[in-house]
């Protein structure tokens, strides 16, 4: 039989109509997800009876209302959003569902380890126990009293319990080098600071606000909690006008009613003219603004 072009056509199509006529492929289907999961680098959690617990989860700033997956009231094999916390309202961005991951990554650091060659090495960290560790940082700091400006240490989250006995710990050995991981807060405060004297947390009323201008802070896209943010202008999105003055298309600014399109960089020098504008014209509530710290010096 002479092979043309038309017959391998047919033939093709013939034997793949057949093949999917047939159970085979489901059979491989199920053969390969069976397969898959028991390499040898997939987290197995042991048997054991299923639980829940309700938590907040900390990998951001936003504290959204988490339910975590439990087997046996220890092991964590899943995180979904809580209906109940008053935030997030059952609601999950990727990196809260993606928790698990960070906490039973086979790269995570398990162990102490200590720097037993030239600083900066990254090679010259050893595993030592817990124990040791801890025996070794205890001396270390009882070496420092009467010296404990000599001390700093480097705190958690604000507002967690490891970052409160941080800065307790210091105090008692009289030092205040605490630094923290920055965060978009500490700007927050430094300008409330600014206004009112009092360095303090502030929120945002974006549910009742009918005008949002946001220069440079993608809103959708990891500001403040991006699953309240989402909730929040989606409520009200045919009242509330958005818009962003951003040097690139980023998600907000494509979601939003007005891109602003400013060059890299001069996102302050529009924010300068703009209140340059409304000074002049007297566009402000001389009531409410004139008591601001340093209006009188700026105006």
């Amino acid at each position: 039989m002479k092979l043309t072009r038309r017959s391998f056509i047919k033939f093709s199509v013939g034997a793949v109509g057949g093949i999917h006529l047939t159970p085979l492929p489901w059979y491989l289907m199920d053969d390969v997800a069976i397969w898959s999961q028991n390499w040898w680098f997939r987290q197995v959690p042991e048997k054991g009876m299923l639980t829940s617990a309700t938590t907040v989860c900390n990998l951001c700033p936003g504290g959204c209302g988490i339910e975590a997956g439990l087997i046996s009231e220890k092991r964590a094999i899943g995180i979904s959003g809580n209906p109940s916390h008053p935030v997030s309202m059952g609601a999950i961005c990727p990196i809260g569902a993606s928790g698990p991951q960070f906490t039973y990554g086979l790269s995570r650091v398990k162990t102490p380890l200590k720097q037993t060659g030239k600083r900066g090495d990254p090679s010259s960290f050893k595993k030592i126990t817990w124990e040791k560790a801890i025996a070794e940082v205890g001396a270390k700091l009882a070496s420092l009293e009467g010296n404990g400006e000599r001390l700093a240490a480097v705190g958690g989250a604000r507002g967690s319990l490891s970052s409160e006995l941080f800065s307790r710990l210091i105090w008692a050995l009289g030092s205040d080098n605490l630094f923290r991981v920055p965060s978009s807060a500490d700007s927050e405060e430094l300008a409330f600071l600014a206004m009112t004297g009092v360095r303090a947390p502030f929120s945002y009323d974006l549910v009742n606000s009918r005008y949002i201008l946001s220069l440079g802070c993608g809103v959708f896209e990891g500001w403040g909690s991006p699953v309240w943010v989402h909730k929040a202008l989606s409520g009200n999105r045919g009242e509330t006008r958005l818009v962003q003055v951003d040097s690139r298309m980023s998600p907000t600014a494509a979601a939003a009613h007005r891109w602003v399109a400013v060059e890299p960089g001069t996102e302050a020098v529009f924010a300068l003219g703009m209140a340059n504008v409304i000074v002049q014209k007297g566009l402000y509530d001389a009531r409410f603004v004139g008591s601001a710290r340093g209006f009188a010096e700026f105006s």
